[in-house]
């Protein structure tokens, strides 16, 4: 089974008091540019983070569920005040020199969270590590602007 997750950029007026349906309708429509996409690649993005800054308010933040998560939609929002957290933390993060530091590490987190065949064979200079800095570097910019802008995140998971 393969799981998606997104993440949207948002003004938190335009979010305040919509039901999970609406917030989920949300996640699918919309300017791209206000819009990250990932598989499995942002848990494991959300492990460098905890694993290289020792589980910041930001790291937890990106990686706890939201407060108003709905099991039903899969679905939830992340406020401007986290979005910030998220951000300071993703823009300090050294990723390159956590992923060779901690790689065994996040290796283990990735099997352990049911990855094991996508990182069968990956070496910390790997093509599957460099997808992970890119896919950590987009997650940087993206939570970045949003920060910028103050605005909120809907986040979402498919399976």
């Amino acid at each position: 089974m393969s799981i998606g997750f997104e993440w949207r950029r948002i003004a938190g007026a335009d979010i305040a008091g919509l039901t999970a349906k609406e917030l989920n309708d949300l996640v699918s429509g919309g300017p791209e540019d206000e819009l990250y996409r990932t598989g499995y690649d942002g848990v494991v993005v959300g492990a460098l983070l905890g694993l290289g800054d020792g589980a910041s308010r930001g790291a937890e933040a990106f990686v706890d569920m939201p407060a108003d998560w709905d099991d039903d939609y899969l679905v939830g929002t992340i406020g401007a005040y986290a979005v910030r957290e998220i951000a300071a933390a993703m823009l300090a993060a050294e990723w390159r020199t956590w992923l060779t530091a901690h790689f065994d590490g996040l290796m283990a987190g990735a099997e352990e969270a049911g990855y094991e065949k996508a990182v069968v064979g990956a070496a910390p200079d790997g093509p599957w590590a460099d997808h992970l800095l890119r896919c950590a570097g987009e997650l940087t910019r993206f939570f970045g602007a949003a920060a910028a802008a103050e605005e909120s995140v809907v986040f979402s998971m498919s399976a």
